[in-house]
């Protein structure tokens, strides 16, 4: 079974759509809580008994209609209570992955006691070698299923993220090696400093460069040398996710900053790591935290998720966030207040009739509805794939198209790019200014460990068959591809230089008044 593929700043499925992780967080094995309250809850004046653990969520999971699950685990701590059962997280892998749904398996929650704060060492507990190890094996038990991605820790970093950049990196690389040396390409979420909120600050400002872990190392972890072996050689590591959790350093509701304002906080982060040509994602949000008010930072992520189309996972689904917040109304489980995921009625897909509505309180379940519903009708349905399995050892180029194509359309789409040579030495614009077929940031259609352009080529004009996720075939600021207002392809033009397009051996594949239907 074909993998995820991480391509710049964009997730691709196995099928080769676009990928938007979204769901929730889920409380696993040696958490210290379970997932769900145990017991019968009464909804519209009927009863539901239900269970602890995962697999006994996932009905409930599935009516939320959601692509991604975050276990939060601590495997290596045994002196949290909660569910202790050591075969755990192989039944939440399998439940979560049978269906289809991706098991985001978090294995270091905790460190020296803490949710949040430290930076994995030799004198950690757990320790830096401790968490690599069981990261390893959970990579050999499940480098065959896909749905599988691993998350070494939850949240690193305390109060000083400038003076710990380079622990962070250390940190990073030498749990992604373990991960990769074992033969798994799945994608791997590294989370950024501060608490893994990356904000620095509790205001609207900027976050500074200097403070910012993946801003300021992050694409270190994509290629690197053996951290405890200064004499390897460098080594390039793919499909590597970054994560930030989105609290009161994004939105912080009883100060004075507005909500646009830290919308655009948000907004201004995550261009500069797209810049960098790297995938983020929001790991957690939608609660309040520390008994801070946070609805300005849960906003914020869901405009902002849209914008940027990047993933989102709701913290958390079990549901004990307190009076006037949450998924729900508050209902009583256990003698236990309870707004979870798993008392939301009905659970045949339809919108539920108990979700706590918009004006109704904070990280609310109507807007969380209503997020997840957007997705259905916005993702790209299609995709052009170029020599084979995209990223690993071909020709990995995506093209992200916001509607299904005809087949008709699809096979003229690749006959046209197929049959693209290199231009002449003698063309006039270096490649060093242009990007075509884009990899990973690094190089340009890369098959088998070859260059078939190399940094020194030349390129006819402009930037050809761009892939930025958004827009498809840009030439020098043009759309070779456009797109209607609603982002469907409406028709193919190809331009250049306003006469012909795609010039191949001085013969032209695409006369301008060709139209693809």
């Amino acid at each position: 079974m074909s993998g995820f593929n991480i391509v710049g700043k964009r997730i691709f499925a196995p099928d080769g759509s676009e990928f938007i992780p979204r769901g929730f967080n889920f409380l696993g094995y040696r958490y210290g809580k379970t997932n769900q309250r145990a017991g019968t809850v009464w909804i519209n004046g009927q009863p539901r008994v239900i269970g602890p653990y995962i697999e006994d969520s996932m009905v409930y999971a599935e009516a939320w209609g959601v692509n991604t699950i975050r276990v939060c685990c601590n495997p290596l701590n045994t002196t949290l209570g909660g569910d202790t059962r050591a075969e755990s997280i192989a039944n939440a892998v399998e439940e979560i992955t049978s269906r289809g749904i991706v098991c985001m398996l978090e294995y270091c929650h905790h460190v020296n006691g803490q949710a949040a704060g430290y930076i994995l060492s030799s004198t950690t507990n757990p320790s830096l070698q401790q968490v690599a190890d069981i990261g390893a094996e959970y990579a050999e038990l499940y480098k065959d299923n896909p749905y599988v991605w691993l998350e070494p820790i939850n949240e690193p970093g305390n109060m000083n993220p400038a003076s710990q950049l380079d622990s962070w990196a250390r940190m990073y690389q030498v749990l992604i090696k373990a991960i990769r040396d074992t033969g798994k390409t799945n994608p791997i979420v590294c989370n950024g400093l501060f608490f893994g909120q990356e904000g620095v600050s509790y205001n609207a400002n900027p976050v500074p460069t200097g403070s910012s872990a993946i801003l300021s190392r992050g694409r270190s972890l994509l290629s690197f040398r053996d951290p405890n072996n200064p004499y390897a050689p460098i080594a390039n590591y793919n499909n590597i996710l970054f994560g930030i959790h989105v609290y009161e350093t994004w939105g912080l509701d009883t100060d004075s900053y507005t909500q646009e304002q830290y919308t655009e906080k948000l907004r201004n982060y995550i261009n500069r790591v797209h810049e960098l040509d790297l995938a983020i994602f929001l790991g957690e949000f939608g609660s309040d935290n520390n008994l801070n008010p946070t609805e300005k930072a849960t906003q914020a992520s869901y405009a902002i998720s849209r914008e940027k189309r990047i993933g989102a996972l709701y913290w958390d689904y079990h549901g004990d966030t307190g009076a006037g917040r949450g998924l729900t109304p508050t209902y009583v489980i256990d003698n236990k207040n309870i707004q979870g995921g798993y008392t939301i009625t009905p659970l045949d897909g339809t919108k539920p009739t108990n979700l706590r509505p918009s004006n109704g309180g904070r990280h609310n379940g109507e807007d969380f509805w209503n997020w997840l519903r957007y997705w259905d009708n916005t993702l790209y349905k299609s995709t052009l794939k170029i020599g084979g399995v995209n990223y690993f050892g071909k020709i990995h180029t995506v093209l992200g198209l916001s509607k299904a194509l005809s087949d008709t359309t699809i096979r003229k789409l690749s006959d046209f790019i197929y049959k693209i040579q290199l231009p002449s030495d003698s063309s006039p614009y270096p490649i060093s200014e242009y990007f075509v077929l884009r990899e990973d940031g690094g190089y340009l259609l890369r098959e088998d460990g070859t260059y078939l352009l190399t940094e020194d080529s030349e390129i006819i004009y402009g930037s050809l068959l761009r892939e930025d996720g958004d827009f498809i075939l840009r030439e020098d600021g043009t759309y070779l591809l456009r797109e209607d207002n609603i982002n469907t392809i409406n028709l193919g033009i190809l331009r250049e230089d306003n006469t012909f397009l795609l010039r191949e051996d001085n013969s032209f594949i695409l006369r301008e008044d060709t139209v693809i239907n």
